[in-house]
């Protein structure tokens, strides 16, 4: 892909989570990723590297929604 054409991509999907995340309803489910997702510990004692990883990628993931929304 050409430079012209990631710019496009990176604002067509901008647009798509911003449309989506940035009515009230949207807010609102992006407001309970976090509070399940992020706020929360990633290492409970006891949970194996796996468990551990896989509570890494939830946050991950919400992580990425956010940061597609302020547009980094």
């Amino acid at each position: 892909m050409t430079e012209a054409q990631l710019k496009r991509k990176a604002k067509e999907i901008h647009t798509i989570y911003t449309g989506t995340f940035g009515t009230e309803l949207g807010q609102k489910c992006l407001d309970h990723l976090t509070k399940t997702f992020i706020d929360r510990p990633i290492y409970i004692q006891g949970n194996s590297i796996e468990q551990t990883a896989y509570r890494q990628g939830q946050a991950d993931l919400v992580k990425q929604i956010l940061k597609e929304i302020k547009g980094q």
